[in-house]
């Protein structure tokens, strides 16, 4: 084998490996703009921040920001205050009296199932 071949070898090998990467991060990973003009429930979180959410999330822990489903079909935002294995769910709250949203006081355990994803990163613009 030639050097030339072997380079064209590896050349190809590094794009297919990295399409298959940009393919993963794509389907695992989403970047959510909270609204500037909205609010958040959560004060740690500012109107305008840009939220990297694993979609595919394989544990969750106490203090977390979850995305998840509600009743009504939208998508909520809370944290997580508590946990139970059997069945498996979570108790979710909100912080921020000036950006009322529904938590578990409201609906709630919410159910694995029913959770979008995780917050891994919040990022002001």
């Amino acid at each position: 084998m030639t050097p030339r071949r072997l380079q064209t070898i590896l050349r190809r090998g590094t794009l297919i490996v990295a399409a298959i990467a940009g393919v993963y991060l794509w389907s695992r990973y989403e970047v959510i703009p909270l609204p500037a003009e909205g609010c958040s429930p959560l004060q740690r979180l500012s109107p305008g921040n840009l939220l990297w959410v694993d979609r595919y999330p394989s544990s969750v822990i106490v203090g977390d920001v979850l995305f998840f489903e509600q009743a009504d079909g939208s998508v909520g935002l809370g944290e997580v205050a508590r946990l139970e294995a059997a069945p498996e769910r979570y108790w979710i709250v909100t912080d921020d009296d000036a950006c009322p949203a529904p938590d578990s006081d409201d609906f709630g355990w919410v159910a694995p199932d029913a959770v979008y994803g995780r917050l891994l990163l919040a990022m002001d613009l």
